[in-house]
């Protein structure tokens, strides 16, 4: 076989995952959606299906099940936390900054995926066999914010607070927005994201430095 003929069929193995990728990624969103109006238990393929016009055959390629779409949008919200963080943490920054860049990064993060993320508030319905491993990874990402905010208040950025609630109110807030916020809005995504990033700055920063 040619060289060119090799680098053809790698060419387009390639186009065909990008393009499997960029699909599932959309049924995620959509599938986050319907998960987060009307319930997980009572979402079928066949209403994901018809929201993105596809047939439940040309469904099931893609996903086995919706138990499957569940888990693959639990994992999607975990690495849009995740690179939040870690680009949060590479800055050379105060741990305020810090913490309000990780808010900004995440708002980004979460808006663009929306549907997907909006399903945090559908734990309860992942299969029982996988909770351990999703309780694990969210006890993992507490303390790691828990140690980001304690970096603020020990470099005196931050404001003395209660970690656990510091941690509680930054993330609240931020796993009720994809279920509030649409495209097109009044306020855009990065008007968003700054906004909270500033509300974040207000409350941690401490009384002597307002």
């Amino acid at each position: 076989m040619s060289r060119v003929a090799v680098t053809r069929r790698w060419s387009d193995d390639e186009q065909r995952a990008e393009v499997r990728d960029v699909r599932r990624r959309q049924i995620l969103r959509e599938a986050g959606t319907l998960f987060s109006e009307v319930g997980f238990h009572n979402a079928s393929m066949g209403q994901i299906a018809a929201r993105l016009g596809l047939t439940k055959t040309a469904l099931y390629y893609y996903f086995s099940d919706k138990g499957e779409i569940l888990m693959c949008c639990f994992a999607l919200g975990r690495q849009v936390a995740d690179d939040a963080l870690a680009k949060a943490l590479a800055l050379d920054a105060s741990g305020l900054d810090r913490i309000a860049k990780f808010v900004q990064f995440y708002v980004v993060g979460i808006t663009s995926e929306l549907g997907a993320c909006a399903t945090t508030l559908e734990l309860r319905s992942a299969p029982p066999a996988e909770m351990t491993a999703l309780l694990s990874r969210m006890r993992k990402m507490d303390r790691q914010l828990r140690e980001l905010v304690a970096a603020g208040v020990n470099d005196g950025s931050c404001a003395h607070v209660e970690l656990s609630l510091a941690v509680n109110w930054i993330m609240g807030a931020m796993t009720l927005l994809p279920r509030w916020y649409r495209p097109g809005s009044r306020l855009s995504a990065d008007a968003i994201a700054q906004e909270y990033s500033q509300y974040v700055r207000r409350m941690f920063t401490p009384e002597s430095k307002r």
